[in-house]
C-alpha cells in the first residue's frame, strides 16, 4: 500500500499532466471549430462533411522530363498543375500540356501518365480514391510523341 507522501506525490504529478493535457485538447477542439464554418454563417442551404478517408491528395514536383510510369486508379483522378508546364497521356491518346490552373480528369481504370515538360517542372496537385495498379516506365518515344 502506498505511503501518504507517494500517493500525494503520484496525485500532483497526475494533476501536472492532467492540466496541460486539458489544455492542449482545449485549443485543438476551438481551432478545429474554427477552421471549420458553422453553416448558417457561410451556406445556404443545408451542407455537410462528408467521410473522406479513401480519398487521397498530393502535391508533387516533377523535375523537368521526369515523368511517372503508366499507371490506373480504381476510382478516378483528378490533376491540377499549379505552377509551370504539365503533360497527361491516356494510352492511345496524344499528349496534353497542362498548364497552371488547368484540370484534367481521369476515369476509373484508365492506364495514363503524367509528369513535367522536358525543359519545365511541374507543381501538380493529384486527388484520387481507390488503388493505383502500376505498368512500364513511360519510354523516352512515348514521352517525346506528339
Amino acid at each position: 500500500m502506498p505511503t501518504k507522501s507517494l500517493q500525494r506525490r503520484l496525485q500532483i504529478g497526475l494533476a501536472g499532466f492532467s492540466i496541460p493535457l486539458a489544455l492542449f485538447t482545449a485549443i485543438a477542439v476551438a481551432q478545429q471549430q474554427q477552421e471549420q464554418p458553422q453553416q448558417g454563417r457561410t451556406v445556404t442551404g443545408e451542407a455537410r462533411f462528408v467521410d473522406a478517408s479513401d480519398k487521397r491528395f498530393a502535391r508533387l514536383v516533377f523535375e523537368p522530363g521526369a515523368r511517372t510510369h503508366w499507371h490506373k486508379h480504381t476510382d478516378r483522378q483528378l490533376l491540377l498543375i499549379e505552377e509551370g508546364v504539365g503533360l497527361v497521356q491516356e494510352r492511345g491518346e496524344p499528349i496534353r500540356v497542362l498548364r497552371p490552373g488547368e484540370p484534367y480528369y481521369t476515369k476509373a481504370d484508365v492506364w495514363h501518365w503524367h509528369g513535367a515538360a522536358p525543359d519545365q517542372n511541374a507543381v501538380q496537385l493529384t486527388f484520387y480514391g481507390g488503388t493505383i495498379e502500376w505498368g512500364e516506365e513511360v519510354t523516352d518515344a512515348e514521352y517525346r510523341a506528339k
